[in-house]
């Protein structure tokens, strides 16, 4: 769990006072954040694991939907960065983000993962899919894992997939990804019209921007594990131009 993104430190030391403290505020919100995700998981960490698939119903596994929703979750995740930097510039003595079109875009292509619960790879429904083959609640397959000298940890691993979905909601929870995408990024909804106007004109929506870009190294760190348990099925190779 890597540090937030941050601009350079020659841009930083120029920075205002009362902007540097700000900033430095939310670095001190992220750090607790990892600080309370590390205690709660790396108790239950397991080392490198082998995830071996067993289905019992070649024919019916997976489904279409299914493999569908692995290849989709797959696609999205690896093309997230995960290493993103901030930038800010000074535009007649006042600063501003300066790479606020990439922030926008790294930040929608989070969506459909962490937000949109109607997106069959928002994270909590890929949990629903896969998550019960490793708990061998599934009739049609089942998910087991090994550790580097071939002793079975499905349990272990169990746990810990189990935990980091707790840690994905309440971190995802902590922030105000609602207010960022139906306010701000992706809706204009009545209901936040007033704050969206003050925090635009103010510059707060600078902050806003920061804080949640902020929070996506840990969020993309907390995701991870559903790339590897989508990943244990076959995708087909992508087609090329004809």
């Amino acid at each position: 769990m890597s540090e937030p993104p941050h601009p350079d430190h020659q841009a930083v030391a120029a920075l205002p006072n009362s902007v540097r403290a700000r900033l430095d505020e939310i670095e001190r919100e992220h750090s607790a954040l990892v600080g309370k995700a590390r205690s709660t998981l790396d108790p239950l960490a397991v080392g490198p694991v082998q995830l071996t698939l067993r289905v019992t119903k070649p024919l019916g596994f997976p489904p279409p939907e299914m493999s569908a929703q692995a290849l989709g979750f797959a696609i999205r995740f690896d093309e997230l960065p995960d290493d993103f930097e901030l930038a800010v510039g000074q535009v007649r003595d006042r600063w501003h983000v300066s790479n606020l079109s990439e922030v926008r875009h790294v930040l929608n292509d989070f969506r459909p993962l962490i937000f949109n619960k109607s997106d069959s790879v928002y994270y909590a429904k890929v949990h629903n899919a896969w998550f019960p083959l490793l708990a061998d609640k599934d009739t049609i397959a089942e998910l087991t894992a090994s550790d580097s000298t071939g002793a079975d940890c499905t349990d272990a691993l169990r746990r810990w997939v189990g935990a980091t979905r707790r840690v994905l909601r309440e971190t995802i929870d902590h922030f105000e990804f609602s207010y960022l995408y139906n306010g701000v990024l992706q809706h204009s909804d009545d209901s936040y019209s007033s704050r969206f106007f003050s925090d635009y004109s103010t510059g707060e929506l600078n902050y806003v921007y920061w804080r949640h870009v902020s929070a996506l190294r840990l969020i993309h760190h907390l995701l991870r594990p559903y790339r590897v348990l989508v990943g244990t099925v076959s995708f087909p190779n992508r087609g090329s131009l004809r």
